[in-house]
């Protein structure tokens, strides 16, 4: 594996779930006269710790997942919400694919077995070590 973000695979699921949920957003928004701001990477980091969520997804694993959000903030030129509990829900890090199936069943036996029912987001890079990517933790959004 290279030294590259994995994402597999990019379905409708995810899209779908968070423009219904943006909707309704945009809509209290709109009702509210709501200010947005943009966050960087670190900021999103951050906010994890900020909401006591830290220990819900490693730091690199926090990294890992903004990229994805901003990749299908282009993808689909909407913009989502930072919403760290809400995160927190739709998605899990593993630290290994034994921990996976150990959650939801002996059949998820290689990453292609759970990328046929979920998006994977994985080979991000060891923040703790110091090292190159971790091969074996992993987040997936939840179902």
């Amino acid at each position: 594996m290279g030294c590259g973000l994995i994402v597999f695979p990019m379905t409708d699921r995810f899209i779908s779930k968070h423009r219904l949920g943006q909707n309704k957003r945009k809509q209290a928004q709109q009702e509210n006269d709501e200010m947005k701001m943009n966050v960087t990477e670190y900021e999103f980091v951050k906010a994890f710790d900020d909401m006591n969520r830290g220990n819900n997804f490693s730091r690199a694993g926090r990294f890992a997942l903004y990229e994805y959000l901003t990749e299908m903030e282009s993808i689909n030129d909407e913009e989502i919400e930072l919403d760290v509990i809400a995160l927190c829900c739709d998605f899990t890090e593993w630290e290994s694919l034994e921990e996976f199936r150990e959650n939801y069943g002996e059949e998820y036996r290689t990453f292609e077995d759970v990328a046929d029912r979920t998006i994977i987001i994985a080979n991000y890079p060891d923040l703790t070590h110091g090292t190159g990517p971790d091969e074996t933790r992993f987040i997936t959004q939840d179902f």
